[in-house]
């Protein structure tokens, strides 16, 4: 069962739902949270942060504007960390992407020498990837890095590495769990579920100011706001596109499919354009958000 299930995407619980954008912008936004992070899943010292512009610098007109959750760099190396809510095809394009150009924006025009700091790409990916090698039962953090194809040695300097912490191939209680990447797995997945039935566990191993600075109280009116659709649109997108998604498969036809996908995308802005009126949001917001014309957005006001 999907852990979104039960679970209203306007209601607010005790917790932030750190798969959300907006939720996770505003988590690893505090230092002591991100660093934490970092240094618990990449297992590397990380004593301070100095956060980056997220958004992709462009040269020309032709090249696509592109916008990272989190970019930050410390004296050993630049970090992207990027939250992933659900399947994307071009996933893995993307994300190398992000890394080439944080690698190319570190050599000024007139250097005499290319000197980069490493870069390491995060993704946290709640959604199940596909793997051509079957890895272990256990396995939640994968790894990928430039090595010799005979010798497996490392490109030297290993500028460029990639990371997936998967969510989904955890399926271990608090309890059970060994390290503290498995943790973050497991409150990633559970601090919406905090006080639905899953209680916050007795001993946190070091995650006491974690979980506090989850907590939804210190929001003011316009972050829940702001949270709320946030909430919405990953959820529309998630169970929208998983149904359509799922009803063009098994028709078994690729035209069904495109059609069912095309569907789904539609709906949700509909069903999303529909709980922002609901929430009383003005029209020029609401035409923002959504991409709708105006006349659309005031014909399903009436």
């Amino acid at each position: 069962m999907n852990d979104h299930s039960n679970n209203s995407p306007t209601e607010i619980g005790m917790f932030l739902d750190l798969r959300v954008d907006w939720a996770f912008k505003y988590f690893f936004f505090k230092k002591e949270n991100l660093v934490k992070l970092l240094g618990d899943v990449l297992d590397m010292e990380v004593l301070d942060i100095e956060y980056l512009p997220n958004e992709i610098p462009v040269y020309s007109e032709k090249d696509k504007r592109s916008v990272m959750d989190v970019q930050c760099r410390t004296t050993t190396g630049k970090y992207i960390i990027e939250m992933q809510y659900a399947a994307d095809s071009d996933m893995d394009d993307r994300l190398m992407y992000y890394g080439a150009s944080a690698l190319h924006n570190q050599v000024d025009r007139g250097a005499d020498k290319y000197h980069l700091l490493p870069v390491y790409v995060l993704c946290i990916a709640n959604y199940v990837r596909s793997h051509s090698v079957t890895p272990s039962e256990d396995q939640v953090l994968f790894h990928y890095q430039m090595r010799e194809k005979e010798t497996g040695e490392i490109l030297d300097g290993n500028k460029l590495s990639f990371y997936y912490l998967e969510l989904s191939r955890l399926q271990k209680i608090w309890d059970k769990l060994s390290n503290n990447t498995e943790r973050w797995c497991f409150l990633f997945r559970n601090f919406p579920n905090f006080a639905k039935g899953v209680p916050v566990p007795a001993d946190l191993h070091g995650f006491e100011q974690v979980v506090e600075n989850a907590r939804t109280g210190g929001l003011s009116e316009e972050q829940k706001t702001e949270y709320r659709i946030a909430m919405i649109t990953e959820y529309d997108k998630l169970v929208i596109g998983e149904y359509h998604l799922q009803k063009g498969i098994e028709q078994g036809l690729q035209q069904g499919l495109q059609q069912g996908i095309q569907q789904g995308i539609e709906q949700n802005t509909i069903a999303t354009a529909k709980k922002l009126i609901s929430m009383k949001m003005d029209v020029r917001f609401i035409c923002e958000v959504t991409g709708l014309p105006e006349d659309k957005v005031k014909s399903l006001m009436n």
